[in-house]
């Protein structure tokens, strides 16, 4: 099939992809740079978002306080959870990356209902779930005029994973049927 929306769609999945490595590279980077205490981790800070993380160069509020201390001052437990959990999720973002582009390519195939999408979406929608219970938990510095006082333990839960998962699963049933369709449709020819 000659479909320019998939082709394009199939562009952008490995785009992220190849930004999803360089995220991992830097993480790994990151994690072997820290214990050697170098002094561009100075200039550094995290910030926790709602899925990875940011790094930013230049974190202050209008009075020039800094909002997160620096990579260099992080204690060790957690600089190494925050990377570790971030690099989970880049693990996990890959995968479902990965069967994403497979996915496509079997449409783009006319190949659409074959049972290993009904697969490929099942395993997305796990990996989804595996993405929500990752991010529940996260740990914030506790800072007071620019500097760490403490870690606060967070829980919460961000429900786009859960609702990514709950796509990804009903849409494996519908591939499901569609597979059963299209082989009832081999029987009866």
């Amino acid at each position: 099939m000659n479909n320019n929306l998939l082709r394009l769609a199939t562009f952008a999945a490995r785009i992220i992809l190849a930004l999803d490595i360089l995220l991992g590279l830097i993480l790994v980077f990151f994690m072997i740079a820290w214990p050697l205490e170098l002094s561009f981790l100075e200039k550094i800070h995290m910030v926790q978002d709602s899925s990875i993380f940011t790094f930013e160069t230049e974190m202050t509020t209008d009075r020039g306080v800094p909002l997160t201390p620096p990579l260099s001052e992080f204690g060790a437990y957690y600089f190494y959870f925050t990377c570790v959990r971030s690099l989970t999720m880049v693990v996990i973002l890959f995968r479902i990356i990965q069967l994403s582009i497979r996915i496509i390519k079997s449409i783009s195939s006319v190949e659409t209902f074959r049972f290993e999408n009904v697969f490929s979406f099942r395993k997305m929608g796990q990996l989804f779930l595996i993405w929500f219970v990752v991010a529940i938990p996260s740990i914030k510095p506790l800072t007071e005029f620019g500097e760490t006082i403490g870690l606060t333990m967070t829980a919460s839960l961000d429900l786009k994973y859960a609702l990514f998962a709950l796509v990804c699963f009903v849409l494996a049933e519908i591939f499901k049927e569609g597979n059963k369709l299209m082989e009832e449709n081999k029987l009866t020819i």
